[in-house]
């Protein structure tokens, strides 16, 4: 298999696995906050380094190395609080806000 093949296949699964996500996000059937969203960014964007990279299209290049580091870091934050908070305590996370008394402005 030649090497331009290889680089625009893998370019195409890239841009397969990128849009995919978004999807996937659109229409509700995932999060923008799940481990299976960043995965497809971080793979997509990776295949998309490879092959802007061969065809020296710098620009889009940082631009998915950006996207890279953004999903990577949503992905250390998000797994060690799925792995060590119980759902009771992902619960008590949410600020519940109290309602305000209405002042009266005569």
């Amino acid at each position: 298999m030649q090497l331009e093949l290889l680089v625009d296949i893998t370019g195409w699964l890239g841009a397969a696995a990128v849009l995919y996500a978004y999807f996937l996000v659109s229409t509700g059937r995932l999060s923008g906050n799940s481990v299976h969203y960043q995965f497809f960014n971080v793979l997509g964007a990776v295949c998309l380094v490879f092959n802007t990279f061969f065809n020296h299209a710098y620009p889009s290049m940082v631009v998915n190395i950006i996207w890279i580091l953004v999903a990577i870091y949503s992905l250390i934050r998000k797994v060690p609080q799925e792995k060590t908070a119980a759902p009771e305590q992902k619960l008590a996370r949410v600020k519940v806000r109290k309602p305000r008394r209405l002042r009266k402005h005569f």
